[in-house]
């Protein structure tokens, strides 16, 4: 009796300090922002951070001590990650060098108190990491949606060639795909140097590349939950018309591509399944196929589809570290699907990469081939 009653004492002690709250007092101390105009925002891993919007929760400003004040409540073991902003990614904290940050960390077990003091703030001219030419259509109306920018890049001979009709490339999270300095990582997918590396020997044909920006919403617009199906549709019935309307593009679907990765694969897929005569290819780099503790799976919808062979081509490829092996059992179970139906399609698996940009520009190259390579 006595060794079960210090058991339950035990385990009550064990179960009430994971239950604990503790405070995280985070103080910002910052010469290059003007509290009149500016605010200093946090964005991380966790609800009260917002879940990585650089735009939601914002600190109070304290006169007298000329900091910025976030006040906030943790259980106990809770591991909280963060960045901070001026309320975009184009305008995060950098590091005392001016380099992108990482993450801070920190695992909450006791009251604690962060002081920080930061130097450096991104201030981007977002084209000015962009190599070749390329314009900037600036917070696009999308309907239903919030408005996004649109980075279109023209291939070398797009300015001397003025009868010459191009295939199109568009590409979600469009602030990580040409630029450093926009993307979310400090590390971009590189297109626009691998495109024109392909064109200079003939292995690609040449291709005007469409970056759409993403947005606090990211997660359910790449999806097919409504938010989802209403870029698909902003996507097929104003953004493409509008840039068949501005540019010389090839307008059908063999020469209409879509490319993402994570959820932007998965998004990517989608539209040329939902849309193959508008897209017909589509590059899924480490597709989020199937998250089910998110319940944003789209394996049913290809598993119960009914249609006819759809004439599109799909490239699917994924790493084997951390959140890419955790994906794995959906691309696996989606790759499957696709084999019982009868669709060809090409799967890359990159031996130890992980899920970041860095590992999409050290094999980028790999699906711009299969969507545009000299045959």
């Amino acid at each position: 009796m006595i060794r079960y009653c210090i058991i339950l004492i035990f385990l009550s002690t064990l179960f009430s300090c994971k239950d604990q709250e503790h405070h995280v007092k985070i103080q910002v101390e910052s010469n290059n922002i003007d509290p009149s105009s500016e605010r200093v925002y946090i964005s991380g891993n966790h609800s009260k951070f917002g879940f990585w919007d650089p735009s939601k929760i914002h600190f109070d400003f304290e006169e007298e001590n000329q900091k910025w004040v976030g006040d906030f409540k943790f259980y106990s073991d809770t591991t909280i990650e963060f960045k901070l902003t001026k309320g975009s990614w184009m305008t995060e904290a950098l590091t005392d060098d001016e380099k992108v940050r990482g993450n801070f960390k920190v695992r909450v077990t006791k009251d604690t108190s962060i002081s920080l003091e930061i130097k450096h703030w991104k201030n981007t001219d977002i084209l000015m990491g962009v190599s070749g030419n390329a314009l900037l259509h600036k917070d696009m109306p999308t309907k239903g949606l919030a408005s996004r920018h649109v980075i279109v890049r023209f291939p070398p001979s797009y300015e001397y060639d003025a009868d010459k009709r191009f295939p199109v490339l568009y590409m979600h999270d469009g602030q990580n795909v040409f630029n450093p300095y926009t993307s979310y990582t400090g590390n971009d997918w590189r297109v626009d140097e691998v495109s024109d590396s392909l064109f200079a020997i003939d292995q690609a044909e040449e291709f005007i590349a469409v970056a759409i920006y993403n947005t606090a919403k990211r997660t359910n617009e790449y999806s097919y939950l409504t938010e989802g199906q209403t870029y698909a549709s902003w996507l097929v019935n104003d953004l493409k018309p509008f840039i068949d309307s501005s540019y010389r593009t090839k307008t059908d679907p063999s020469n209409t591509a879509i490319m993402g990765s994570s959820m932007g694969g998965l998004i990517s897929f989608i539209l040329t399944w939902e849309y193959p005569e508008v897209f017909g290819k589509a590059a899924c780099l480490s597709p989020a196929f199937d998250i089910p503790k998110y319940d944003l799976s789209y394996l049913s919808h290809v598993k119960n589809d009914t249609e006819n062979l759809r004439n599109i081509k799909v490239y699917i490829d994924n790493g084997t570290e951390e959140l890419e092996k955790e994906l794995q059992p959906g691309v696996d179970r989606m790759m499957k699907l696709l084999d019982n139906k009868g669709y060809n399609y090409v799967w890359h698996l990159d031996e130890g990469a992980f899920h970041n940009e860095k590992a999409w520009s050290k094999r980028v190259h790999k699906p711009l081939l299969f969507l545009f390579g000299e045959n």
